[in-house]
């Protein structure tokens, strides 16, 4: 069966690009500085199951504010947009499930659920892996060559795959957005002030964790069950690390749709 090509479409300063399907929408948000490609093949699987998908890159430029309610309103004007005037799941993996619970508490009328991928925050990682993300996140903000940082892209990655070696030093050689960067790590810090987006309004959470995710450690989902108003279903991938969608799209696709019609209801 040949895979259905993405319809493109411009929102604001967001490309999103959408596979049709008779149910959803399904709104998915990349993770931190990375594009739509990050999340294709578990969209691709999630179409496949009937979900009609709209698959967002960051917006570039970015809005001047910069900060997460300003992210928000980007992916708001998508659902605007595309919608159809259906409340939409909204996925999100890593930063982009920041930018889905505060889309959620900012708008709640344009969100039906969210699916959270490597939600972190609540349970801090070692400090030795956020150096290494941080070193390997500056190297990528300057452009420059980015071979000599590979062995700190263990850190995106679950404890079996080697990021010295394709596919992995591919993935992380490739599907960069740099521009966005400065703007969307300055997001992430300035919200930890204001708390409220966390529990996403009260809005039922899918939260699926990555066992061998050392910058989202395991547990970070029973913390936020735990917070005051929070309506979360926790998932953990044995062997997965940071960018679970990437490492084994199948695996987090399954997850999703033996939970999907039981969230969304």
């Amino acid at each position: 069966m040949i895979a259905p090509v993405p319809i493109r479409h411009c929102i604001g300063a967001t490309t999103v690009h959408e596979l049709a399907g008779t149910r959803g929408p399904i709104l998915m948000l990349p993770p931190l500085a990375r594009g739509m490609d990050d999340l294709l093949a578990l969209g691709r699987l999630l179409n496949a199951a009937g979900w009609r998908v709209l698959l967002s890159d960051p917006p570039e430029p970015v809005p001047p504010a910069a900060d997460l309610a300003a992210f928000a309103a980007e992916a708001a004007g998508v659902l605007d947009s595309l919608s159809g005037g259906a409340p939409a799941i909204v996925l999100g993996a890593t930063f982009g499930g920041r930018v889905a619970r505060k889309l959620a508490t900012d708008r709640p009328a344009l969100v039906r659920c969210l699916i959270l991928l490597a939600a972190g925050g609540l349970v801090p990682p070692r400090a030795e892996d956020t150096s290494a993300a941080r070193r390997f996140m500056t190297a990528v903000a300057a452009g420059g060559p980015l071979e000599p940082h590979l062995p700190d892209g263990r850190v995106y990655l679950g404890r079996e795959a080697d990021p010295l070696c394709d596919p992995w030093r591919s993935c992380l050689l490739q599907g960069w957005v740099p521009s966005v960067i400065a703007a969307q790590r300055g997001a992430a810090r300035a919200a930890l002030s204001d708390k409220h987006w966390i529990a996403a309004g009260g809005k039922a959470m899918l939260a699926i964790e990555g066992g061998d995710d050392v910058l989202a450690p395991p547990g970070n989902a029973a913390c936020l069950a735990a917070l005051p108003g929070a309506r979360v279903m926790g998932v953990t991938l044995p062997g997965l690390g940071h960018w679970m969608a990437l490492e084994a799209p199948d695996r987090v696709a399954d997850a999703i749709l033996s939970n999907l019609d039981r969230m969304a209801s």
